[in-house]
């Protein structure tokens, strides 16, 4: 049994065996006392201490899919390991940009927001989010070959590890239903 302390919440001491089980559901150090107590005449009592440490889980968020965009919204499925996970999302692009200082033209990097937004999901479960281009992101979107644009996607969990990914966003270009007849001369 255990004589002094508290075992962490979703851990627990079969008295028969003296097995400590179960899956923590806290994270911590928990000095705990347990005490054994012989059935013999006459009984012997031993006493051992122990210190358990309970990591937290590593939580972690990652884009498993996505980058279309239809309607100034990019669709992106965000999925949640080792734990529950809320957090913050942001599309980047990183750009060249050239600035006039008198005769000369310089070159400067700098990086451009594209698209964010909040999430939660559940551990091992996944999420879809609609985000709202930002307008720099739809000209960006607009002037790109084949509305085709490489970003670094960047999840960053509340209590966990941050990750950042490229991927391909691409717009969904509604191709007119009539075709155009052509002008007989």
């Amino acid at each position: 049994s255990v004589s002094s302390g508290v075992l962490p919440a979703g851990l627990s001491l079969d008295p028969k065996s003296g097995l400590i089980s179960g899956t923590p559901s806290v994270s911590g150090v928990f000095p705990v006392t347990v005490q054994v107590v012989g059935a013999g005449s006459p009984s012997q009592t031993v006493t051992q201490s122990l210190t358990l440490a309970v990591a937290a889980p590593v939580v972690q968020a990652a884009v498993l899919s996505g980058g279309r965009v239809s309607k100034s919204r990019l669709g992106l499925k965000v999925s949640c390991s080792g734990a529950a996970c809320v957090g913050s999302l942001k599309v980047t692009k990183r750009v060249t940009v050239l600035i006039k200082r008198g005769r000369r033209r310089v070159r400067r990097h700098e990086t451009v927001l594209i698209a964010s937004g909040s999430y939660s999901a559940a551990a091992g479960a996944s999420s879809t989010l609609r985000l709202r281009l930002s307008r720099r992101g739809r000209l960006l979107l607009a002037a790109a070959r084949r509305h085709r644009l490489v970003v670094t996607v960047s999840t960053l969990v509340t209590g966990g590890k941050a990750v950042s990914r490229r991927i391909t966003i691409r717009e969904v270009v509604k191709r007119s239903k009539h075709k155009k007849k052509k002008k007989k001369k």
